[in-house]
């Protein structure tokens, strides 16, 4: 793909966004109030609770194998924007957000007398803008349709805890590389505080190695019980599937999609997109996505917990 087309493809996703933001029926619509906030919040956008590429902090463990997850990072809004307008009658409150996100994903080996060697290292940051419009009462729940757009890096590295220094030799078989890559990714979502449709596309700007498709998918689900019982506890249950591409490594290069399915049972402390603690349960299958395991398939059920700032 040519530089050129691809800046074609971002400018379309970034005009589509545009489109989103100004919808032109609400042209004719009086605005009553707005104001800027500067502060650092907690997301406008909800960030998925199953995509496992979402900044984050907590600990995963495998339940198979010797293996961990320790993530490290946290999404914040910088700037939000919201404005009151009355359009056919009803009071219309749209909140807009630039904000940004750094993430880095570590995976651990368990090895004896504590000791957690690191084998791999994913990292990623960027930018995003999101909003966020309500769109009536659903079976008595207000919901609203939401966006973010987000333009992001992401590299893999292989670390220390991947060498054998008995043996001289990498573990997986193969010796660090290059692996950088910069994206444009879009999700759509669509429900209430207590459940969330959404619809997503990424596309790759530039990527090293080369070879690999711009496009991947992407669709999800999920549903939470507030307050269960007046505990305080809310209990939740989260779906993501990806599509993406398939890396071949006999001719370097993408060739179709696969899919990864990653399902999330859990209960968080606190209220829904606030600060408090998630316990979870968490079933990864399909597509791999670390870049130093591009070529592998997961598998694998863990137990873990994240804390949500």
């Amino acid at each position: 793909m040519t530089h050129n087309s691809c800046i074609s493809n971002a400018a379309k996703i970034a005009v589509l966004f545009i489109f989103l933001l100004f919808n032109p029926s609400f042209a004719q619509s009086q605005t009553l109030e707005s104001k800027w906030r500067y502060e650092l919040s907690s997301p406008l956008f909800r960030p998925l609770l199953a995509d496992n590429k979402e900044p984050r902090i907590g600990v995963t463990n495998y339940l198979e194998g010797n293996q961990l997850l320790l993530d490290i990072g946290a999404t914040t809004d910088l700037v939000e924007y919201e404005t009151a307008k009355i359009y056919e009658g009803d009071t219309l409150l749209t909140t807009y957000a630039f904000g940004a996100d750094f993430g880095t994903f570590s995976l651990l080996r368990k090895d004896p007398n504590f000791k957690f060697p690191v084998e791999a290292a994913d990292y990623i940051f960027g930018f995003y803008l999101s909003f966020q419009r309500p769109l009536g009462d659903f079976f008595g729940e207000e919901t609203y349709l939401s966006a973010r757009l987000r333009v992001s890096h992401i590299s893999a590295h292989l670390i220390d805890g991947s060498y054998d220094n008995t043996l001289g030799v990498w573990r997986n078989g193969e010796p660090p590389f290059v692996f950088s890559r910069e994206f444009i990714n879009l999700v759509l979502g669509y429900g209430s505080d207590l459940f969330r449709f959404y619809l997503g596309y990424e596309f790759l700007i530039h990527t090293i190695p080369n070879g690999f498709s711009a496009h991947s998918f992407q669709a999800g689900l999920e549903h939470l019980v507030p307050n269960l019982a007046g505990t305080g506890v809310s209990p939740f249950v989260a779906v993501d599937f990806k599509l993406t591409p398939v890396w071949r490594r006999e001719i370097q290069m993408t060739q179709g999609l696969a899919g990864t399915t990653s399902v999330m049972i859990g209960a968080k402390t606190g209220d829904i997109g606030k600060r408090g603690i998630r316990l979870f349960y968490n079933y990864v299958g399909g597509n791999g996505w670390r870049g130093m395991y591009r070529t592998e398939s997961v598998e694998y059920h863990s137990l873990g917990f994240i804390i949500d700032l």
